[in-house]
C-alpha cells in the first residue's frame, strides 16, 4: 500500500539523517514534527528547496550523497512547499508561546525567526544554529508536555 511504502521511505530517511547527526528521532516510520524539523535542516544546509517531507529523492540523496534534488536556484534554502510553510507556522506558534519574539506571523523565515531560534536555543542549551531542526523541535514539545520546565522556558524567555 502506498502508506507501507511511505512508512519505508520515511523509516530510510530517518535512519539516513540520525547517522549524520540530524536527530530526527527513532527510526520508525512516523512523520512527526521531529523528523519533519530534521528533514528541513538538512534541506536548508544543502541549499535545497524547503519541504519537510521524506521522499524517494530525499532518500537517494542521503544514501548517494549527490543531488538528484534540485538545487533552488532562485534562493536556495528559501524556496518552500506548502509542507514546510506549515512546520515555519508551528514553530513560530511554539516559540511564541514560550514568549520568544518570532517576528510576523506567517510561513517566512525572517532574521527575528532565526533570533529567536538562537535565543531559544542558547536558553535550552543546544546547539546554536539559528534555523529549524530536529533537536530543537524535540526540546520544543518536550517543554509542551512538562509543565515545570515550561514554566521555566518561559521565565528564561521573559528574562530577556
Amino acid at each position: 500500500s502506498d502508506d507501507a511504502a511511505r512508512a519505508e521511505i520515511t523509516k530510510g530517511v530517518q535512519r539516513e539523517l540520525n547517522n549524520i547527526n540530524y536527530e530526527p528521532g527513532p527510526a520508525d516510520g512516523i512523520l512527526g514534527l521531529v523528523t519533519r524539523a530534521a528533514i528541513f535542516a538538512y534541506e536548508y544546509d544543502n541549499g535545497l528547496v524547503l519541504t519537510s517531507e521524506p521522499s524517494d529523492q530525499l532518500l537517494s540523496q542521503l544514501i548517494l550523497g549527490s543531488s538528484s534534488l534540485s538545487q533552488s536556484s532562485a534562493r536556495p534554502g528559501k524556496t518552500m512547499t506548502p509542507d514546510a510553510e506549515s512546520l515555519v507556522r508551528t514553530v513560530k506558534q511554539q516559540l511564541a508561546g514560550l514568549g520568544y519574539q518570532t517576528g510576523v506571523p506567517g510561513p517566512a523565515l525572517t532574521p527575528e525567526l532565526a533570533r529567536a531560534i538562537r535565543e531559544f536555543e542558547t536558553d535550552q542549551k543546544l546547539k546554536v544554529s539559528g534555523r529549524i531542526s530536529g533537536p530543537m523541535e524535540s526540546r520544543l514539545l518536550r517543554l509542551k508536555s512538562e509543565p515545570k520546565a515550561r514554566r521555566d522556558a518561559i521565565a528564561k524567555a521573559s528574562s530577556r
